[in-house]
């Protein structure tokens, strides 16, 4: 019998993913992975020469997780960040408070209002108040 192997005809491989090629998506600096069996290593090349120029190019990727409450309060932020995540750590080149963060396909989103707290009271002129009772 000389069929077809049914994973060719049906564009499937079947095979266990060993290898894979990392793409940098040129407007987020997203990573999108491609992953390749022993049986594509051809195609795992060609992809990989493809997008070596654009990872080249692309820019550091856009934070998607964390920074809302350095949005809110203020704090030594890059400190608390640190002793959590290790010395090793870095702020995002974008900075550490989301707010500042480019949203892709967005305009830039003004800045939201931050919480704060007024101790005191004292200090109100009171002058204006005085005699109206």
């Amino acid at each position: 019998r000389d069929e077809e192997d049914f994973r060719n005809t049906k564009g499937i491989c079947g095979d266990t993913a060993s290898e894979y090629v990392v793409e940098k998506l040129p407007d987020t600096g997203w990573h999108k992975l491609h992953y390749f069996c022993p049986r594509h290593q051809d195609h795992l090349t060609r992809l990989r020469e493809q997008v070596r120029e654009q990872n080249g190019r692309s820019p550091e990727p856009i934070p998607n997780a964390g920074g809302l409450l350095p949005s809110y309060f203020e704090a030594d932020w890059e400190t608390v960040y640190r002793a959590r995540r290790g010395p090793l750590w870095k702020p995002p080149v974008y900075g550490i408070r989301a707010d500042d963060w480019p949203i892709p396909g967005r305009d830039p989103v003004p800045p939201r209002a931050r919480l704060r707290l007024i101790i005191g009271g004292t200090d109100l002129d009171t002058s204006a108040t005085e005699g109206t009772s």
